[in-house]
Parts: C-alpha cells; sequence; structure tokens
C-alpha cells in the first residue's frame, strides 16, 4: 500500500503553501501537489491581480481563516 495522507493540498503557491507548512507543522501528514515548477508566475498572488479578501457572503469560516492569516504574516 502507498503512503497514507491525512490532507492534499492542491496548488502550492503562497497560500497552499502556507497552508501545507501550517499544517506539518501541527503534525499532519501533508501531500502538496503543484503543476507548475517551482518559481512560477502563474499563481493567483502575482502580478496585477493580487488580491486578499477580508470579507465573505456566506458563513463559511473564510473571514477567520483570512484574519488569522494576515495576524500570522505581520
Amino acid at each position: 500500500m502507498g503512503a497514507a495522507y491525512e490532507v492534499i493540498v492542491v496548488g502550492l503557491g503562497a497560500m497552499g503553501s502556507a497552508t501545507a507548512y501550517r499544517l506539518a507543522r501541527r503534525g499532519q501528514r501533508v501531500l502538496g501537489l503543484e503543476m507548475f515548477q517551482p518559481g512560477h508566475d502563474q499563481g493567483s498572488s502575482h502580478g496585477y491581480h493580487r488580491m486578499i479578501r477580508m470579507s465573505a457572503l456566506s458563513d463559511d469560516g473564510y473571514v477567520p481563516l483570512a484574519t488569522r492569516a494576515f495576524a500570522l504574516w505581520r
């Protein structure tokens, strides 16, 4: 049988890498998948399209996650 992972993160840009890192630091077995080579310029956090929202239309837990992310970036 192959390796067992508790979490698979698809996309290892800024957010995916941070997510994989924090989960691994918490002891989770994490697999990160990225379709481009390291250092690529295809991510959503690059260039003129960089945007981070601090609001959401539904109560899906996004706002607390974004608030925590900003605190960790500082």
